[in-house]
């Protein structure tokens, strides 16, 4: 009994076996309810973070809801083994061929990217905010990161494409690759480069975050504001969990994936012949177009979609239990008329100063209908040393910022600061902001001007303990 088989409805008729059984039945399900669920807890995030012009952030959530929807449309499509029904892709299967690989490498070069500007933005050496140059040069050099290989793997593919297209049960079209050398180095060693990249960052992250958080808890040792240690171990939870999900599960997958691909395509020494490739039919003509059902499908190679849905996981965690991204939440759920039936859902959400780390944010929500300060761009991934609220309504804890200052000074503003090279930056740079957030100033080391608590019922830090946290920056 063969599990293989061609378009030639002669050919089709060679595969016989069951149509379905029960284990494929449930894994379609699973693909088709969890993929979309995954694309949905992407989609709120995407938004606020494209609007606070977080481009690798914003990019990777499009990147994991595109794959995600064009997997579950590739289950509904091909939901079993029947290929004698099957339909045989023409012109979702082309397009798919020239998208797949350059979105596998837009993922993994977006974490890359997300975990670098982590790893630049947690510096001991520097305390002051990014100029507007720099901010632009950040920009190019991510657009340059994330957007050069996958183009050029878009505009080659046609090169090294050693057939039309595959088809599988439930994964659905896949293409088919010439395995020589400069497709190893155009398509394959990029995905590897990105990966072990992230991994690096994800150590520095780490590192580097617990110098600061060891230097900062000294200077606070002795501070009754609670406000900000619930915002310091926020910001330790998120991190630590980036980088405990990139060091663990996404970086042994990613090897074993390029270790297989490695030795499927072995010996890798053919050279590259574009006759060969395309009028040579050798391995299999470049028009041909294959059927393998899941019977004839390796089990790593038949759950390689859920990637994208467990991908959303961390994406959700991390981007999507912000302030701003539960308020969406609550007018998604009001817009189909579920205030009827919880009248809460009308009370916008805002975390009180007196959550403690680790509660839950379901237990903080509190009957307010007035908004407390605008919220236009505080869903960095990045930390920043900003507020949305100036000092004279900064009566509100920003979560809706999901890596807050990590100076752990942002509740403090020095007396006389005024907006500068930040807020200037954002004015010409951010072009879906409504408001510029007043940054936050540290007190120079040769100022011994008292500082001033922004928020209510906090406790002033005196200058010693704004100048140890600075101390640690610079060292």
């Amino acid at each position: 009994m063969s599990n293989y088989t061609t378009t030639t409805p002669d050919f089709r008729d060679l595969i016989q076996g069951p149509a379905t059984y029960p284990a494929l039945e449930v894994n379609l399900v699973l693909r088709i309810v969890l993929g979309i669920s995954a694309a949905l807890c992407c989609w709120v995030p995407m938004r606020l973070l494209w609007r606070n012009g977080e481009v690798a952030a914003s990019l990777l959530c499009l990147d994991v809801i595109t794959l995600n929807v064009l997997y579950v449309i590739n289950a509904i499509i091909w939901p079993d083994d029947n290929v004698q029904t099957w339909f045989a892709g023409y012109g979702l299967c082309d397009l798919e061929a020239y998208i797949t690989y350059p979105l596998d490498t837009i993922y993994a070069a977006c974490i890359f990217e997300v975990v670098r500007g982590l790893a630049s933005k947690i510096s001991l050496s520097r305390s002051t905010s990014l100029s507007n140059a720099e901010r632009y040069r950040n920009l190019a050099i991510s657009a340059a990161v994330v957007f050069t290989i996958p183009v050029l793997q878009v505009v080659l593919n046609y090169l090294f494409v050693g057939q039309r297209y595959g088809i599988f049960t439930l994964i659905g079209c896949v293409p088919f690759y010439d395995y020589s050398a400069p497709f190893l180095v155009l398509y394959v060693l990029p995905l590897l480069i990105f990966t072990l990249g992230a991994g690096v960052f994800a150590v520095v992250i780490w590192w580097r975050f617990r110098a600061l958080d060891l230097s900062t808890r000294s200077a606070l040792g002795n501070s009754n504001n609670t406000n900000i240690a619930s915002r310091q171990q926020k910001v330790r939870r998120k991190l630590y969990f980036v980088s405990v999900s990139i060091l663990i599960p996404y970086l042994p997958l990613q090897i074993l994936f390029f270790a297989q691909t490695i030795e499927f395509g072995m010996p890798w020494t053919i050279p590259y012949d574009f006759n060969r490739v395309h009028y040579g039919g050798d391995p299999l003509p470049s028009t041909l177009i294959t059927f393998t059902t899941s019977l004839g499908t390796p089990f790593g190679i038949q759950n390689t979609n859920y990637i994208p849905i467990l991908t959303a996981i961390p994406v959700f965690f991390v981007f999507g239990t912000t302030a701003d991204a539960i308020n969406s939440y609550r007018k998604f759920l009001l817009f189909f008329g579920l205030g009827v039936l919880f009248p809460r859902l009308h009370d916008e959400y805002v975390e009180t100063r007196t959550t403690k780390a680790g509660k839950s944010f379901l237990s903080s929500w509190r009957t307010r209908s007035a908004a407390i300060c605008s919220r236009t761009g505080n869903d960095s991934v990045l930390p920043i040393a900003e507020r949305s609220c100036g000092p004279a309504n900064g009566n509100r804890d920003d979560d809706t910022n999901p890596w807050p200052d990590l100076s752990a000074t942002a509740d403090v503003t020095a007396q006389g600061a005024r907006p500068g090279g930040m807020a200037k930056a954002m004015r010409g740079f951010w072009p879906f902001r409504a408001d510029v957030p007043t940054p936050i100033h540290m007190q120079s080391l040769g100022g011994r001007q008292k500082s001033q608590d922004t928020e209510l019922g906090a406790q002033s830090i005196d200058d010693e303990e704004i100048e140890l946290v600075v101390e640690s920056r610079r060292g």
